[in-house]
């Protein structure tokens, strides 16, 4: 975890088709206060998106997710309830964590048999 984080916002994602929308515009809301650079503010947007629909698509229950501020930028956490599938499932089936790897500044994922976290940072 990154030294001196200090979090701006959670908000939970219901399961829901508008899940990945809802998550990716409270995360730009909040983004808002710290940065106008549009193109920051439209990593985090796709970033946002990969990593809910990873969580709608493979875990259960809501969708948490957490913004925070570190001395290096915009970090994002995104935590579902479970695994609905097969751990080996929740790699890279499609291009969702690529264009995390991509984007990111840094990122990280931790798998347990009840929840999984998907964590990106963003430098402003």
């Amino acid at each position: 975890m990154t030294a001196l984080m200090e979090i701006l916002g959670k908000h939970t994602v219901p399961r829901a088709a508008s899940a990945v929308r809802d998550g990716r515009r409270e995360v730009q809301r909040i983004a808002e206060v710290f940065t106008a650079d549009t193109d920051v503010l439209y990593d985090l947007g796709v970033l946002t998106s990969e990593a809910v629909t990873n969580a709608y698509l493979h875990g259960t229950g809501g969708i948490d997710v957490t913004v925070s501020r570190t001395i290096r930028g915009i970090r994002v956490e995104v935590r579902d309830h479970g695994c609905e599938h097969d751990q080996a499932d929740r790699r890279d089936n499609g291009r969702g964590l690529t264009a995390i790897r991509v984007l990111s500044t840094r990122w990280g994922m931790e798998m347990g048999p009840h929840e999984t976290r998907l964590w990106f940072e963003v430098a402003l």
